[in-house]
């Protein structure tokens, strides 16, 4: 595998998607997609998926969607929209690239159960830096 796209030199490097127990499965220039296994720690009061549980596993697929083409990016605008309640079971994140210029890359991102079903719909927009993205 070319180590532009090792996901696993990638998440190795999220201190936070691992606190919270996302796994990055796959990611290519077009497409990312991660898992969540959902845990007690990801319910809120009302014991439904937290909404920063949910925005935070499309973050990531966002972050690594951006990470793969040869510049760094940074998230200049996030939104997240919900659609299904949830509190057992798996979740799959899967984003795709939607347009790309040397400065700005917008990425989609669909949360889903394991039935198939949407949970979440994120759309993000990130800026290109000059500078190389760092691993190390």
């Amino acid at each position: 595998m070319d180590n532009r796209y090792d996901h696993t030199r990638y998440c190795e490097k999220d201190r936070f998607a691992q606190y919270v127990g996302i796994e990055l499965l796959e990611i290519s220039a077009q497409r990312a997609k991660a898992k969540m296994t959902i845990r007690e720690h990801h319910l809120n009061g009302v014991n439904i998926v937290h909404g920063g549980a949910l925005f935070t596993l499309a973050d990531l697929v966002f972050g690594a969607l951006g990470y793969v083409h040869d510049q760094s990016s940074v998230s200049i605008n996030a939104n997240i929209s919900y659609f299904k309640a949830i509190n057992t079971g798996s979740l799959i994140a899967e984003g795709k690239l939607v347009a790309l210029t040397p400065k700005l890359g917008s990425y989609t991102v669909q949360i889903t159960d394991e039935e198939g079903d949407t949970v979440a719909v994120f759309q993000g927009l990130g800026y290109r830096r000059r500078q190389s993205r760092v691993l190390e």
